[in-house]
């Protein structure tokens, strides 16, 4: 059972929160003071996201590397692209919710050695998406393809092509609410090949209580924790367990393998899902 004592904590937390997240200030600047993404702005975080969900599925004896691959939520940064250029990939798509802080990682690459060309924009269908090369000055024939797409899959509207050979995202889908996961799950469909690697790291714990694994969040009633206004702010989480996942990946005909367990209380913390067609 738990204390009184922690489940006041979590409320005050929870309500504090809620009211700083309700200040009316944009991502890049709410990120000094209340918190980021992830740490995906930093170069080695970065690298062990893209060695988990990309490097570990290459057979690089075998030199099968993809040519194309689609990240979603990569968050404060597009450094996945430069290590995708470093081991031959074509192209990469990265979808986000906000481009603005993907967009200032951009000119972060300039200083890392790499020629940044912006080529086309498309605003259309409701979704905006940016084209850029992006070359390495110091590596002769090291180039890659970049696109970056603002969405938030709140609607089924975006057509980037059947070639991928990996899809991945990591901590990103637990922010989804139900719609917005099957959204993401056709598009996932829609762009794969038979063969592509679906990779996907999902946390579900709280995002109140900071580094505490904790469960907290189940205990707020539904019609509060599902309101449209909760649903919009960073912390809020779908709180879908592992089978609600797996059933989901079911019932769109996807093969599932469960690669990492981690579990505190008999309940999964963090669930590396690998899925294929």
């Amino acid at each position: 059972m738990k204390s009184i004592k922690q489940k006041v904590r979590f409320y005050i937390i929870f309500i504090i929160k809620i009211f700083l997240y309700s200040i009316p200030i944009k991502y890049k600047i709410r990120k000094h003071f209340f918190g980021k993404h992830r740490a995906m702005d930093k170069v080695e975080y970065s690298r062990e996201v893209f060695d988990k969900h990309v490097s570990s599925h290459i057979d690089f004896k075998e030199r099968k590397r993809p040519k194309r691959i689609l990240e979603i939520g990569p968050g404060d940064s597009c450094f996945t692209a430069i290590m995708a250029m470093e081991i031959g990939v074509e192209e990469i798509v990265l979808i986000d919710k906000d481009l603005s802080s993907i967009n200032i990682s951009l000119n972060k690459l300039i200083n890392k050695g790499i020629i940044v060309e912006r080529y086309h924009d498309l605003d259309q269908n409701n979704y905006k998406a940016e084209d850029y090369i992006l070359e390495s000055k110091h590596q002769k024939n090291k180039s890659i393809k970049l696109k970056i797409i603002e969405s938030d899959f709140k609607k089924n509207n975006i057509n980037i092509g059947k070639s991928f050979n990996v899809i991945f995202s990591n901590a990103v889908l637990q922010h989804l609410n139900c719609q917005q996961l099957e959204n993401l799950i056709k598009l996932s469909i829609k762009s794969a090949k038979k063969e592509t690697i679906h990779s996907h790291q999902v946390r579900f714990t709280d995002h109140i209580s900071g580094k505490d694994q904790k469960f907290d969040h189940h205990s707020v009633p539904k019609a509060i924790w599902n309101n449209y206004f909760i649903q919009r702010l960073p912390f809020w989480t779908n709180r879908l367990e592992k089978d609600d996942y797996l059933n989901l990946f079911y019932k769109y005909g996807m093969r599932v393998n469960v690669r990492q367990k981690e579990s505190i209380e008999f309940r999964p913390v963090n669930q590396h899902f690998i899925l294929n067609l």
